[in-house]
């Protein structure tokens, strides 16, 4: 085997280590987000401000984040929002409760979380709707 080989290996091993090393970094934290959230929940009771940039990170966790610890629009992650279509939808549809035009162009060259966000604000009018029609004849 000739050295420049065995140099090629080397470096490709070290750079699998590497990458393998940012794999297993970037789930310790997901993981450490993902109990962040939980003790929020479960043991705070509410939000938990020392651990929200790490939640911030995790676009289906902030998004959870948002929707049961803080129960409303979480600005800071929107941004973050914008590259995850998946995220953008339940946020809108779960968090904001309605439109949100800023993300719609991403939804809409999605498609496929396009017609879900669709079915989510049809969703939303149907139980406002129903909720009007219980009001009114409960007066």
């Amino acid at each position: 085997m000739s050295v420049h080989h065995e140099n090629n290996t080397s470096e490709k091993m070290e750079k699998l280590k590497k990458a393998a090393s940012q794999v297993n970094s970037v789930l310790v934290f997901y993981n450490t987000a993902k109990d962040a959230y939980q003790h929020a929940l479960h043991n705070c009771k509410g939000r938990w401000p020392a651990a929200e940039e790490l939640i911030a990170e995790f676009p289906s966790i902030a998004v959870d984040y948002a929707q049961n610890i803080i129960k409303g629009r979480w600005e800071r992650i929107e941004p973050l929002l914008k590259k995850h279509p998946s995220s953008l939808c339940k946020y809108a549809v779960h968090v904001m409760k309605g439109n949100w035009e800023e993300g719609e162009e991403l939804l809409k060259e999605d498609g496929t979380y396009w017609e879900v966000y669709q079915a989510g604000l049809r969703d939303l009018a149907r139980e406002a709707e129903a909720a009007e029609i219980t009001e009114s004849t409960s007066s």
